[in-house]
């Protein structure tokens, strides 16, 4: 038989003599050894061929010293698939999945078969694989890979040993991660919080990781010039949250400028702490607070993702609050559901954007609305802001400056701490020379913003 022959004999349905025709194309494709005939029955598992998994397992034990093309042919063809076949097949049958445990344990140690026993690793994220890496020394040609693999399996010192001075390798790392490879590589860092180690993950983030994550390892780490700079793009809520760190740990920056500001912010939140002025947080016996709820549960965005489709509205809308805390929702998005959802979904939308809607007729829920003397935009700001929020933040505080009453005290403290750190990531946006005309990019006139104290 040759070549031809048993390509057509392959798929042979012939009654009662079908199969045994089928099984001897099988065994002289085989016997030819070469990768045209390897090729045929790689596609012949992917096209399912009735006696697929025999073919399979047959194709994953070639011997790669004796069959050497053949082999060859065999893993670039799974490779230009990326490997969709061999992990489907490995996935549904514990045998075929042991099958190629072995074949990949006699891999050949070169660049070609490291390569692919970590793409495979990556993709089935398998504990025997990863354990068989570590004990056979094995390393990814490239960086990124083994950086990857040493993070997701704890091994922080897999990465510190590169030069990555721009954290490029790490970057690269993560974005290859899968969800629970990233959570294994948070963990990695908060485990080990070498100092470079927290610089990379830091800054690879560009705004990626959870923020949760990133402010436990800097504070871990004792970098509080790293803490300072996560001020930057917070709400008033999460930065009072970092300011009472800073009190409670005596802890400051090294940098004189942001000292100065940690300093000025503890002292004005002592002040707020001495008002005695807050809600409280006591909810009936046997309830649990619903947002509380929602904030302590662990739940991927992926998770959420799904979670957004649910047919339980209440499920809906824990999803819809987590992701627009986590900035996986979109502005625009969020107002639909704010006009158009349940009103559980109304009411977790609504959450971050006060004020916005007006109250309907028929509602039978009453909704929050803005304090109709001190904007809401007090509580969504986000540090740095605008010139024109600081401006209409200083205005506030003279207004609240001559009130008496508590919450207006209150406001007033809040507004101070707000403004400190604004002054400081806003300083230098103003600039005064001879000129008449602004000529740098992000300058602004004086006389186009009358009035702002810096």
């Amino acid at each position: 038989m040759n070549l031809e022959q048993a390509k057509k004999r392959l798929f042979n349905g012939t009654f009662l003599l079908g199969r045994s025709r089928r099984g001897k194309a099988v065994d002289a494709l085989f016997a030819f050894g070469s990768a045209e005939a390897a090729v045929v029955l790689v596609d012949a598992v992917g096209r399912e061929h009735p006696e697929a998994d025999g073919i399979l397992s047959r194709l994953l034990t070639i011997d790669s010293k004796a069959k050497h093309e053949m082999h060859a042919a065999v893993w670039a063809f799974w490779k230009r698939q990326r490997y969709a076949t061999l992990l489907n097949k490995a996935r549904s049958s514990e045998a075929l999945r042991n099958v190629l445990y072995d074949a990949l344990r006699v891999m050949p140690r070169d660049d070609e078969g490291d390569r692919t026993v970590f793409a495979l690793w990556h993709r089935l994220d398998d504990k025997v694989l990863a354990e068989m890496i570590s004990n056979q020394s094995r390393h990814a040609p490239g960086l990124e890979m083994d950086a990857l693999f040493g993070l997701a399996q704890g091994d922080a010192e897999r990465y510190l040993v590169l030069e990555d001075p721009d954290c490029s390798i790490f970057e690269k790392a993560y974005i290859m991660a899968s969800d629970d490879q990233k959570r294994r590589i948070n963990s990695t860092v908060l485990k080990n919080l070498d100092p470079r180690l927290v610089k990379a993950y830091v800054l690879a983030g560009a705004g990626g990781h959870e923020q949760e994550l990133v402010l436990e390892a800097l504070k871990i780490s004792g970098d509080q010039d790293g803490l300072f700079e996560q001020v930057r793009g917070m709400t008033l809520q999460n930065m009072l949250e970092l300011v009472a760190y800073w009190e409670h740990t005596g802890n400051l920056p090294d940098d004189s400028s942001r000292k100065k500001t940690v300093e000025r912010a503890v002292a004005l939140y002592r002040e707020l702490c001495s008002l005695n002025f807050k809600a409280s947080d006591e909810v009936p016996a046997g309830t649990t607070d619903m947002i509380h709820f929602w904030e302590k549960r662990e739940v991927s965005d992926e998770k959420l993702q799904a979670e957004l489709g649910y047919d339980d509205p209440m499920v809906r809308a824990g999803a819809i609050y987590i992701s627009a805390k986590r900035g996986r929702i979109s502005q625009s998005r969020l107002r639909d559901i704010a006009r158009t959802g349940s009103w559980l979904e109304k009411l977790a939308a609504r959450l971050y954007l006060p004020g916005e809607f007006p109250e309907e007729e028929y509602e039978h829920v009453v909704w929050l609305r803005k304090n109709d003397r001190i904007d809401a935009r007090i509580f969504n700001a986000v540090i740095p802001g605008t010139i024109d929020d600081s401006q209409f933040f200083l205005d506030s505080m003279r207004v609240l400056g001559e009130s008496e009453d508590a919450s207006d005290k209150m406001l007033f403290t809040l507004l101070a701490i707000l403004t400190t750190f604004q002054g400081h990531f806003l300083r230098g946006i103003v600039t005064l020379d001879e000129n008449d005309d602004a000529t740098q990019k992000g300058a602004v006139e004086t006389e186009d913003a009358p009035g702002i104290e810096w």
